[in-house]
């Protein structure tokens, strides 16, 4: 057996060298980092099962018209690429993790604007808002995971942030399934077995 195929037998997720903690401590930062492209995801995929429920909302909650509803699927694009602009200014100002950090900020602020929303620019503001932490976060996940992780590792862990992103347009497009559930079944029993 030659040194090479020893290599070759080594466990994948165990650090070389290295103890089990460490190891787990990693992944657990890694995961911990993969939850802004998880939320970028989100914010992709939320306009799709949304738009159709806003076009046809009853006052006093905020109607898209055409153009609007055009704006809210859009305008997460024109915040995200400020938001990469503004993130490798705060990675070199506050550094990678605090700029994960903080790009919660506009992401649970966006989300709360869009919640609240009284009128469309609220929706198109908070739409903004998280399309700035999707910047922000698209651009520091990769960069502190790749920082943080061993060689053997990084790119399973370098992965994760695309695994995240499609994770999270995955659970928009099923977050609206769910809630036209009870248009789509027929009877009001359902809906009280929903609720359950």
């Amino acid at each position: 057996m030659t040194p090479e195929d020893q290599e070759e037998t080594q466990p994948l997720l165990r650090p070389p060298g290295g103890s089990a903690p460490r190891s787990r401590r990693v992944f657990l930062a890694a995961f911990a980092a993969a939850l802004g492209p998880l939320s970028f995801g989100f914010a992709l995929g939320y306009s799709s099962p949304a738009i159709p429920s806003l076009r046809r909302a009853a006052p006093p909650a905020p109607r898209l018209d055409a153009a609007a509803a055009s704006w809210f699927g859009a305008i997460v694009t024109l915040g995200a690429a400020a938001g990469g602009v503004l993130g490798g200014w705060l990675v070199d100002l506050a550094g990678r993790k605090l700029s994960l950090l903080l790009c919660t900020v506009p992401f649970v602020t966006g989300f709360a604007v869009i919640t609240a929303a009284q009128n469309v620019w609220m929706l198109l503001g908070g739409r903004l808002l998280t399309g700035l932490a999707c910047g922000i976060a698209s651009l520091v996940a990769p960069v502190y995971i790749s920082e943080i992780a061993y060689p053997e590792v990084r790119g399973l862990l370098g992965s994760c942030v695309q695994l995240m992103v499609v994770i999270g347009i995955l659970l928009a497009y099923l977050a609206g399934i769910v809630s036209m559930l009870p248009l789509l079944m027929p009877g009001n029993g359902c809906v009280a077995v929903l609720q359950i």
